[in-house]
């Protein structure tokens, strides 16, 4: 066992979720790539396959966090089945750029190792801003193929933010609705309780520090508060100077948003009716069709490419051709895409000519 080996065997010891990636990386031209370029090729070397590992396993750690964040904020599809399958491609992927990046820097020199005479300096520029521009491109094509696994396990996305075009839009509108409202109402009890020691934002007379303390306390046991929050909770405002936990502005945004919310799950179930009515689908006299599709687009087929004047109106409604859809128009299925397309779209695509 080499020098570098070693370094390798003692980094699996302390790391031995990476043994199941590393054979994929050459360790022996992984070392010899830096021997014109670093005093330590070895320890180089292990590092380039380490990172190699690292990346492999916080890749898939990532995606088995989204995918608890999702079921946490009460996402139901959630595509399991294909994590095995886009880790796999994930770790060849990267290899390969990574021997590339190998590949790179193993004709890239430095004069403190090779001498300074006759130096090829420019030369040497370009291969080092070569070498580096494919350490780069792992970073980047990293989030690329991130960023595509998200979308192939969670098609609804991860609950943090709620799609219309989700299967279970309404459930999670309704159960952020029910924490909004669970919400406001701790704010209003905390109020209550901070009022008897703080009446109108001031210490009462004759209160001490006992009484706080016992505060503090009552505020942690009743609604499971840390410590600290707690006692974030008493800090006098900067403007007032007043002890006031939530502020009536806070209160006034948070009803604010449970009537957004409350909005939101009326126009919600409205979309999901006219989905379920199938109104969105027909065939015209002069052999254009729309649909309503599976992901909820609206997706206009064309017998030929549209007119100048038509892709005009299309655009200027929010649709867009799409190539990958056999050059249909589409845009995502929403009230106020219904209605534009009803009102604005329809009647001209009714009056273009067989």
């Amino acid at each position: 066992m080499n020098y570098s080996q070693k370094l390798l065997a003692e980094h699996l010891q302390k790391h031995p979720e990476h043994n199941q990636y590393v054979s994929a990386i050459d360790l022996s031209k992984a070392e010899r790539a830096f021997h014109a370029t670093s005093f330590s090729p070895e320890r180089r070397g292990v590092l380039v396959v380490v990172d190699y590992a690292q990346r492999c396993e916080g890749f898939k750690v990532q995606l088995n966090q989204a995918i608890t964040t999702a079921k946490a904020n009460g996402i139901v599809k959630v595509c399991e089945q294909h994590l095995e399958e886009i880790h796999k491609h994930f770790q060849k992927e990267i290899a390969q750029l990574f021997i590339n990046y190998i590949h790179a820097e193993s004709v890239c020199m430095s004069s403190a190792i090779t001498g300074p005479a006759n130096f090829p300096v420019e030369r040497n520029k370009k291969r080092l801003a070569s070498a580096m521009n494919k350490y780069d491109a792992i970073a980047e094509r990293e989030k690329q193929l991130y960023k595509r696994a998200v979308k192939m396990l969670l098609p609804d996305g991860d609950g943090t933010v709620i799609k219309s075009d989700s299967a279970s839009a309404v459930q999670q509108l309704e159960a952020k609705l029910e924490q909004l409202v669970k919400e406001k109402e701790m704010w209003i009890a905390i109020n209550k309780m901070v009022r008897k020691v703080y009446p109108k934002g001031q210490l009462k007379a004759g209160a001490t520090q006992n009484d706080i303390d016992e505060l503090i306390k009552d505020l942690q046991t009743s609604f499971g508060l840390y410590e600290d929050a707690a006692i974030n909770l008493l800090k006098p405002c900067r403007i007032t100077s007043k002890v006031v936990a939530f502020p009536s502005y806070s209160l006034t945004n948070r009803s604010q948003e449970i009537k957004r919310t409350e909005q939101r799950i009326k126009e919600q179930k409205k979309l999901e009716e006219g989905r379920e009515s199938n109104q969105l689908n027909d065939s015209l006299d002069n052999g254009i069709e729309y649909e309503l599709t599976e992901d909820n687009k609206i997706a206009i087929h064309f017998t030929t490419k549209p007119s100048e004047e038509v892709r005009s109106i299309l655009k200027s409604n929010a649709f867009k051709c799409s190539r990958h859809r056999n050059y249909a128009w589409v845009r995502k299925h929403t009230l106020n895409a219904q209605n534009a397309f009803v009102r604005e779209v329809l009647p001209v695509l009714k009056d273009i000519a067989a």
